[in-house]
């Protein structure tokens, strides 16, 4: 694999997870777009119910439906809690993304100075191995 296709790899990987993020984002937004609007009609729904009671009109019916417009209001606050993923999601692709680049890097760096070691010896045959090495490693961060 030569450095032109460990770079594409290393951009590949990368530009997917940070697509991970964005597409796990917008779907989060929609979502707690679509249920902030159910809370806002559920809202409205048990006002409704509670003003029917204080008219006396209360039944056993109304009674239910009270209850389940408020196991309604409970479960949508859970699904709101339990959709806070997303962000702990992203941050750990993130810290993928950092990571991927290190180590692209790193590589990148390893490459080259292996490379530019093995002409320097080539070039300089009676100069010590250590010596080479800090002057590759000094040439490849230039």
């Amino acid at each position: 694999m030569d450095k032109k296709e460990t770079e594409e790899l290393f951009s590949e990987a990368s530009e997917q997870l940070d697509a991970i993020v964005q597409t796990t984002k917008k779907a989060t937004e929609n979502i707690m777009g679509v249920i902030e609007k159910q809370m806002n009609l559920q809202a409205k729904v048990g006002q409704g119910l509670k003003a029917l009671k204080k008219r006396k009109l209360s039944n056993e019916g109304i009674e239910e439906l009270i209850e389940s417009n408020s196991n309604l209001n409970n479960d949508l606050m859970k699904v709101m809690t339990l959709l806070s993923f997303q962000d702990l999601t992203g941050q750990r692709i993130k810290r993928i993304i950092h990571a991927l680049k290190q180590v692209q890097t790193t590589v990148f760096e390893l490459f080259m100075t292996t490379g530019l070691k093995i002409k320097a010896k080539e070039n300089e045959p009676e100069k010590k191995l250590m010596r080479l090495d800090g002057d590759q490693k000094e040439d490849v961060r230039a």
